[in-house]
């Protein structure tokens, strides 16, 4: 007989599946970087606290999840569209009590997130980078030619 054990998920696959349900437009690929080291932190603490012990990863994952969305600075409409989604497929047929225990796990790994030094510089650096992407925004559409204009100038040559 095939001698094998299957474990169950972790907060972190989790995350890697809710990730994938956001599209592209979304989240560019260095933005999707940024997103999963800073959950890896997050879950990784989680599993350093016993009282986490009983919490599904399916729930620490979402919370993390959505911290650190938060703090990448997505638009509200965007962060809508995204926890409409992921509590959808992670979160379906959750009660009063269970909602409440996902506000106590995001606020406990923000919290923990805060205080841990590994994520002052992951947070340091997702900042570096938010701010070399926006430049890299605003340069691509000011150098973008209109193309009323480009039709303009093809017609005339």
């Amino acid at each position: 007989s095939v001698s094998w054990r299957v474990n169950p998920p972790t907060a972190l696959a989790f995350v890697r599946q809710s990730m994938a349900l956001i599209t592209n437009d979304v989240l560019d690929d260095s933005t999707r970087d940024v997103v999963y080291n800073l959950c890896k932190v997050q879950t990784e603490l989680a599993v350093a606290e016993y009282s986490f012990l009983m919490v599904k990863p399916s729930v620490t994952a979402y919370s993390s999840l959505m911290n650190v969305l938060a703090s990448i600075g997505l638009d509200e409409n965007t962060m809508h569209s995204i926890w409409e989604v992921l509590s959808q497929t992670l979160l379906y047929n959750m009660d009063k009590i269970q909602q409440q225990l996902i506000v106590d796990v995001q606020s406990w790994l923000y919290e923990a997130f805060v205080r841990e030094p590994a994520a002052q510089t992951i947070i340091l650096t997702c900042h570096a980078a938010a701010a070399t992407q926006q430049k890299q925004q605003v340069q691509a559409e000011n150098n973008k030619i209109p193309t009323t204009i480009v039709a303009k100038q093809n017609l005339v040559s």
